[in-house]
């Protein structure tokens, strides 16, 4: 659709020479469309495939999901990585929105229902490195607050000389002001290759992340300042999807999301399954003694 290749490869060079790289999002202000909150809701705990007869190749403003800046980025791709079905969503260059935060915002539907921690998760596949910073941002509308925020950078922000770093948005200083910052994970992301990326919220103001199955950061969960609230994960009510539009620097550059999902948190969920079991098992010994 919106391709890089709509310039010639004399422009684009120029263009990505001259451009300067657009700064990071670093900042506890949850990503809003100008519209506001859409009115629809999701029912937690859910999952997104992208798959039809569900939804259909185009813009991805689909059931509930706003395209908070343009109106056909994202969209439904059927060029897809997808090891299951054969859409996903896809993030690249869409020339009405030029450089700059939140690119191609892409907003969940407020959620409802199954409070207590939580846990994000997506497919992700980005094309190549050098291109454009892509983000997931787990966020609280009714708090006006960031609640987590995952930065697959094209470039090269902690200047080791690899490009493609992985990056996470940490409150150092915890309730203390101050101390909001991008930090360094373990990890580079693969590019042309899938991953599973997992956010945990586990509770006491920590949260877990994950690349490819593995923990890549262990990091605080992020305050505001000036009313001491935090997100724990209960308070998450939606997902937020962003990109800087600096597919320019290179050719081609895109990423793709699939099987979306927000989820008990996996401690929690196992806890809940034992304790449903142990219920199970005294019902049934006292079902026994009873005879």
């Amino acid at each position: 659709m919106f391709r890089a290749a709509h310039f010639s490869l004399g422009v684009l060079s120029l263009f990505a020479l001259t451009s300067p790289v657009p700064a990071d999002f670093a900042s506890i202000d949850p990503f809003r469309s100008s519209a506001g909150p859409g009115p629809s809701t999701i029912t937690l705990p859910f999952a997104e495939d992208f798959e039809e007869p569900r939804w259909h190749a185009g813009s991805a403003a689909q059931n509930g999901w706003q395209n908070a800046v343009s109106p056909d980025m994202p969209y439904i791709s059927g060029a897809s990585f997808a090891r299951t079905g054969s859409q996903s969503l896809r993030v690249e260059d869409d020339p009405r929105i030029g450089p700059g935060f939140p690119g191609a915002l892409y907003l969940s539907p407020l959620f409802v229902g199954a409070p207590g921690p939580r846990s994000v998760s997506a497919r992700v596949y980005i094309s190549n490195l050098g291109g454009a910073d892509y983000f997931i941002s787990p966020q609280s509308v009714a708090l006006n607050l960031a609640c987590a925020r995952v930065k697959f950078a094209g470039r090269d922000p902690n200047g080791d000389g690899t490009p493609g770093d992985i990056e996470i948005l940490n409150d150092s200083n915890g309730p203390a002001p101050g101390g909001i910052a991008f930090v360094p994970t373990s990890r580079n992301y693969a590019p042309g290759q899938e991953r599973d990326v997992r956010i945990d919220f586990v509770g006491n103001n920590q949260i877990k992340y994950y690349y490819g199955g593995e923990l890549i950061f262990t990091g605080s969960t992020l305050f505001n300042d000036a009313t001491g609230l935090t997100c724990n994960g209960p308070q998450l009510d939606q997902l937020a999807i962003a990109d800087n539009q600096a597919q320019f620097f290179t050719i081609g550059n895109y990423a793709d999301y699939d099987n979306i999902a927000v989820t008990p948190e996996p401690a929690s969920a196992t806890l809940v399954l034992l304790a449903t079991a142990a219920a199970i098992r005294n019902y049934g010994s006292g079902r026994i003694r009873q005879r």
